[in-house]
């Protein structure tokens, strides 16, 4: 026999290329030069059993109930101790896989390990032990453990069938960052048997790490540039990977030209005044129109959004921190103005903190201003107007900001969300911010909520079909449901 210990992983090595029947025996010949015997007990035959190779190189028995195939591996079981050792290893391995996937189904189900075992008619030990792979399963005795889990053998087979729960994977994927409301939610719409895979895609992690234990996050593979307090933190965030992942998904399955961008907003505004107004539908239907990929996500804990290109097309990522149509449009905006000043052109930018706030950053800056020229002309004298009408005790400014920015947006025929929004991050130190965001929200509140006019927009410009599966997946349930 061939000393290597893997030879069996040779083609050869179960390959039968003939036969040579005796009275009491049959030899084996294998391609690798390998000859067995067999006696016939062993084969269940006997003198009456005729042997006869099949066109696929299949032995088979043939006697008066027919024909049935003798497995090459039985043969070389018989003869091949080191073979016979790796079966059985093969087999210890099942039972641990079993035994794995029971507990993945148990804790998923919500099953304790006792309940199940008096259910099945067991000691929790003797689960333990089924579930550890340490015990020799009867089918009898797993069917009632899967009638405990109310679950039947399509619940634990396939080799996508998981190993793991996804109350451990979730746990491990919180303690490498990604958000606890985020990974319950991919859990509910993915189910146990795609969950790890798609959030691992998602995240940019190894799934076989995932499934052990916190997985490590990878940087992200383009330049970027961070807009935070703290960059460094913001630099491992999940939810920025999953932002750029789904870009990268979605982007080259928009065909639609790219345009340059007005890097004056006002040539925007008279071009949706035409049309009706700037509103985030208005806004959101010229920005796709021009080439630009606007991808509205969910979850907003670390994450605001991003700007940035895959390839030749912009790809704008905003998120659900805030969920008035008012806040979305100043952040579409906003991110619109990144693009259109050229500062993604060599690298991306991703917003942690929330656009619109007071910083010390030119580009930031820069792409606030934009913003307001495209949503709120002349809103230095806006503001100016707002602040002076709201002079008094904080009490008062308190009590008056919200109807004093009702009171010049109908005077000047403006959206009054879309000026509460602007102005409560302009005038600070009008009121506390607190109040002054509290009214914002009272008033763009009454418009309702953005997210479901950004995935209709999205929905009807992206074919998931012409992604990959796993791109797909994740994209719809990050993006559309």
């Amino acid at each position: 026999m061939n000393g290597d210990r893997r030879f069996w992983e040779e083609p050869e090595y179960g390959e039968i290329v003939g036969i040579e029947p005796r009275p009491d025996a049959l030899v084996v010949k294998f391609a690798n030069g390998d000859r067995v015997e067999a006696s016939l007990d062993s084969l269940g035959a006997d003198a009456e059993t005729s042997f006869e190779l099949d066109e696929e190189g299949s032995l088979l028995a043939v006697d008066s109930a027919g024909k049935r195939e003798i497995d090459w591996m039985g043969l070389r079981a018989r003869s091949d101790p080191a073979f016979a050792a790796e079966l059985r290893e093969r087999d210890a391995e099942e039972s641990r896989r079993i035994g794995r996937r029971l507990r993945a189904l148990r804790e998923d189900r919500g099953y304790s390990q006792k309940a199940v075992a008096d259910t099945a008619s067991m000691s929790p030990p003797q689960l333990a032990k089924i579930e550890k792979g340490e015990s020799d399963l009867r089918i009898s005795t797993l069917s009632s453990i899967l009638r405990a889990l109310d679950a039947d053998f399509a619940d634990i087979a396939g080799p996508d069938a998981p190993e793991v729960s996804m109350k451990t994977v979730r746990l491990n994927a919180q303690k490498s960052g990604a958000p606890s409301a985020a990974l319950k939610e991919l859990a509910s719409r993915l189910g146990p048997r795609r969950f790890a895979t798609v959030i691992a895609h998602g995240f940019g992690w190894d799934v076989g790490q995932l499934l052990v234990g916190p997985p490590e996050s990878s940087e992200l593979q383009v330049a970027v540039s961070f807009k935070s307090r703290d960059p460094e933190k913001a630099r491992s965030s999940p939810l920025v990977r999953l932002a750029r992942t789904v870009s990268e998904a979605s982007a080259p399955v928009y065909d639609p030209p790219v345009e340059r961008l007005p890097t004056d907003p006002a040539e925007i505004r008279a071009v949706l005044e035409k049309k009706g107004g700037v509103s985030l539908e208005s806004l959101t239907r010229w920005a796709w129109d021009r080439g630009v990929v606007v991808i509205p996500t969910p979850w907003g804990q670390n994450f605001s959004g991003a700007a940035w290109y895959v390839g030749s097309r912009p790809v704008i990522v905003l998120s659900s921190g805030q969920r008035w149509l008012a806040f979305w449009l100043f952040d579409l905006a906003h991110e619109l103005g990144h693009i259109a000043l050229g500062h993604t052109a060599e690298e991306g930018v991703v917003e942690i903190d929330k656009p619109g706030k007071e910083t010390d950053d030119q580009r930031e800056d820069e792409a606030n201003r934009f913003a307001l020229e495209l949503l709120v002309p002349e809103s230095e004298r806006l503001f100016e107007e707002i602040r002076r009408r709201s002079e008094g005790s904080l009490e008062f400014q308190k009590q008056k900001f919200k109807w004093k920015v009702i009171d010049v947006a109908k005077e000047e025929g403006l959206d009054e969300a879309v000026l509460a929004t602007t102005a409560a991050s302009a005038l600070t130190d009008i009121a506390e911010q607190v109040d002054r965001w509290g009214s914002a929200q009272n008033i763009a509140k009454e418009q309702g909520e953005a997210m479901p006019l950004m995935r209709n927009a999205f929905a009807e410009r992206i074919n998931l079909d012409s992604m990959s599966e796993l791109d797909a997946a994740l994209t719809r349930v990050v993006v559309l449901e």
